[in-house]
C-alpha cells in the first residue's frame, strides 16, 4: 500500500507514527512537502502533488484549512481514498464540493475524538438528549501563531481548530443545529487575528441545547470532555485527556480495516457538515457581540484572503 502524507507540522508526526504501525506490512510511505528536511527526517520519499495523485493508495491531507479542496481535488479526480484533517475546510463554497466528492470518492474527515471508545459509548447510548456540553483546554505558545495559525484567511481561531472537536461532538450527539450565540476573546498576552478562547451556545432542531467552551490560553494542557443529559435525567459525563496518539491510532486502524474490506469511511463527510456550517455562524455571532445567529450564513472573512507564512 502506498500512503502519502501531504502537509507538515506536529500533526504529521502523529499520523506518520500511527499509520506506519497500522498499515499492511510492506507498505510504502511518501510525503508532499516543500521542505526536503521533513522527508529526510522521516525517512520518506518526497513527491510532488501531481506525482502523489498518480500513484497513491491513500492520501492524508494536513495542509492549512483554506487550501484543503485545492489539494484534495487531484485525488478526487483520480478516485484515490482521502483522509482530511479537521475542520475539513473553512471555505463555505467548498463544503458542498466535499459533500459531492464524497459520493464518488472515499473520504474520511479526521475528527478522531469520535472514535475514543468512552466517547462513542455515551453518544450512542444517549436517549433524547436535552443538553450536550463539550470543552477542551489546550496551550499554544506564541510561536504557534507566528505562521498561518490564528488567521481568518487560513485557519481561524481556537474554535475552528482545537475546538472543532467540541463542535463536532455536540452536533454528533445533539442533532441538527439551528442557531448559535458565540463569544470569542483574546486572553493571551500576544494578540492574534482570531480568538484564542471561545464560548458557544447552540440550539438544535429537536429542542436540545448545546454548550462549547475551548481555549489555548490556559497556560497548560488540560483535558477535554463531553457531557450529555437526557430528558429522563440521565447524566453521562466523560472527561478525558485529549490523547492524540490514542485517537489517531484507533482511527488509523478503522481506516485500514475499511479500505481492506472495501467498506465505507468510519466517519462520513456529510456527518461533519452541520459542524462546518455551525462554525461560520459562530464567527458571525462573535462579530455581532454574541447575538443569536441562524446556522446557514457564511462568515465573510473565514477562509478568504491571501495565505502568508
Amino acid at each position: 500500500m502506498k500512503i502519502v502524507f501531504i502537509g507538515a507540522g506536529q500533526v504529521f508526526g502523529w499520523h506518520a507514527e500511527q499509520f506506519c504501525q497500522a498499515a499492511p506490512e510492506g507498505s510504502e510511505f511518501y510525503v508532499v512537502e516543500p521542505d526536503d528536511y521533513l522527508a529526510k527526517t522521516a525517512g520518506m520519499t518526497r513527491l510532488t502533488l501531481a506525482e502523489a495523485a498518480r500513484m497513491a493508495d491513500l492520501a492524508i491531507i494536513m495542509t492549512p484549512s483554506s487550501v484543503r479542496w485545492e489539494v484534495c481535488e487531484p485525488f478526487v479526480r483520480s478516485r484515490i481514498p482521502l483522509m482530511v484533517e479537521k475542520p475539513l475546510t473553512i471555505r463555505w463554497a467548498e463544503i458542498a464540493l466535499f459533500s459531492e466528492a464524497a459520493s464518488q470518492t472515499w473520504i474520511c474527515p479526521i475528527v478522531n475524538a469520535r472514535v475514543l471508545p468512552r466517547v462513542e459509548k455515551i453518544v450512542r447510548s444517549a436517549v433524547n438528549p436535552v443538553l450536550v456540553q463539550s470543552w477542551k483546554v489546550r496551550f499554544r505558545p506564541c510561536d504557534y501563531y507566528q505562521g498561518w495559525h490564528g488567521k481568518f484567511a487560513t485557519d481561524g481561531g481556537v474554535l475552528a481548530q482545537q475546538g472543532f472537536h467540541c463542535l463536532d461532538l455536540v452536533c454528533w450527539a445533539g442533532g441538527m443545529p439551528t442557531s448559535v450565540k458565540a463569544i470569542g476573546k483574546n486572553l493571551l498576552p500576544y494578540r492574534i487575528e482570531c480568538e484564542d478562547t471561545a464560548s458557544v451556545e447552540v440550539k438544535f432542531a429537536n429542542g436540545c441545547r448545546g454548550e462549547v467552551e475551548c481555549t489555548t490560553a490556559a497556560g497548560h494542557d488540560g483535558n477535554a470532555g463531553l457531557r450529555i443529559i437526557s430528558d429522563i435525567g440521565e447524566d453521562a459525563t466523560e472527561a478525558f485527556a485529549f490523547d492524540n496518539a490514542s485517537g489517531h491510532s484507533i482511527l488509523a486502524e478503522k481506516v485500514m480495516t475499511a479500505l481492506s474490506s472495501q467498506g465505507a469511511p468510519p466517519i462520513s463527510v456529510d456527518s461533519v457538515i452541520p459542524s462546518l456550517r455551525m462554525l461560520h455562524a459562530c464567527y458571525v455571532s462573535m462579530d455581532q457581540g454574541g447575538a443569536s445567529v441562524a446556522v446557514g450564513v457564511e462568515h465573510p472573512k473565514l477562509g478568504r484572503g491571501v495565505i502568508t507564512e
